[in-house]
């Protein structure tokens, strides 16, 4: 054990850059030879390995013993002693926080990083990290690096940069933005956003009235349980519905669009665009006669373009095909703009 028995008060560092005097500046940079015991009675404080090249194992919970500099079990947390902040260094670090905010950075190196309770800030760095908020209305933030983001229980963020990424907001009402690749995004329970950004997104929004953009790139977007909005974006994306009276744009692109149960809007956009209509009482809007078409292949009974033609008809602006109980709106149409080439039976 390095340097005198003291027990520190304010905002400490400890490790690099420490202001808890020279015994801690000491034995940081004796690296593995070193060993301590952390007490501290208040304020917000850190431990610090950023510039350790080893992969460290950090835990903050009190009395905790952890693997720091390369070396094994040469750092523990005194009982009663409270630390909120680590950094790791630029190996595959394993923090752990404790049931207060903490802020946990991994740096560099493929990282674990754990928040247990409290609102917590984690930051992965570069690197392939996973990391988990567990309780608490957490921020996880992957950077650099194919990450898997998991906010668990609480409202939580998890933001993403760049890298193929996987991201699970857990229970909650939780905000996902993805990055630059081809990501994963999952809301879960709760009323969840969960925005692509770009590259090739699938964005799933579970249980709960969620918000969903694919932004750039060609997404494939699920509701979900509950009435969900859904907005496509640029891109060729592929919007299903659910369960649930759901809203869904298709934006730019030629896009494929199925409401699935509930009574849906379905908005065309700027591309050659498939509708699809199943159950309910749903409304197409946009719809263009010329490069559109709606599939009622799940009705049956109609094996021609007479079967359908029997089944519209108009209802002031607009044009409605009614079948077994369910009823599909056309805004603004006419019966004289339609065609057998505008639906699939």
């Amino acid at each position: 054990m390095y340097g005198p028995a003291t027990i520190h008060a304010g905002n400490t560092v400890y490790g690099v850059n420490s202001n808890a005097g020279g015994s801690l500046d000491v034995a940081a940079s004796l690296g593995a030879r070193a060993a301590f015991l952390i007490a501290d009675s208040g304020g917000t404080d850190h431990v610090n390995f950023a510039r350790s090249t080893a992969g460290q194992r950090i835990d903050l919970a009190a009395g905790a013993i952890s693997d720091v500099m390369g070396a094994m079990g040469n750092m523990q947390i005194a009982p009663d002693t409270q630390i909120e902040n680590a950094t790791g260094g630029q190996g595959a670090d394993r923090i752990t926080g404790n049931g207060a905010a903490n802020r946990l950075v991994g740096n560099a190196g493929n990282d674990l990083l754990y928040g247990r309770a409290g609102n917590d800030v984690l930051d992965g760095g570069a690197g392939n990290d996973k990391l988990w908020g567990e309780d608490g209305n957490d921020q996880l933030i992957g950077g650099a690096g194919n990450d898997s983001l998991y906010g668990g229980a609480g409202n939580d963020r998890l933001i993403e940069s760049a890298g193929t990424n996987y991201l699970d907001g857990g229970t909650g009402n939780d905000v996902l933005i993805g990055g630059s690749g081809d990501d994963r995004l999952i809301g879960g329970a709760g009323s969840d956003s969960l925005s692509g950004n770009a590259g090739h997104d699938r964005l799933e929004g579970g249980d709960g009235g969620d918000r969903l953009f694919g932004q750039a790139g060609n997404d494939r977007i699920e509701g979900g349980g509950g009435h969900d909005i859904i907005i496509g974006g640029v891109g060729n994306d592929t919007l299903y519905g659910g369960a649930g009276n759901d809203d869904l744009a298709a934006e730019g692109g030629s896009d494929f669009l199925d409401g699935g149960a509930g009574n849906d809007l379905l908005r065309g956009g700027a591309g050659a665009d498939r509708f699809v209509f199943n159950l309910g009482s749903d409304t197409i809007r946009n719809f263009d006669p010329v490069q559109d078409s709606i599939n009622l292949s799940s009705f049956a009974g109609l094996d021609s373009w007479a079967d359908v033609r029997e089944q519209l008809a108009e209802a002031g602006n607009h044009v409605e095909f009614r079948q077994d109980g369910h009823a599909l709106r056309i805004e603004w149409t006419r019966l004289s703009d339609l065609a057998a080439d505008d639906f699939i039976w």
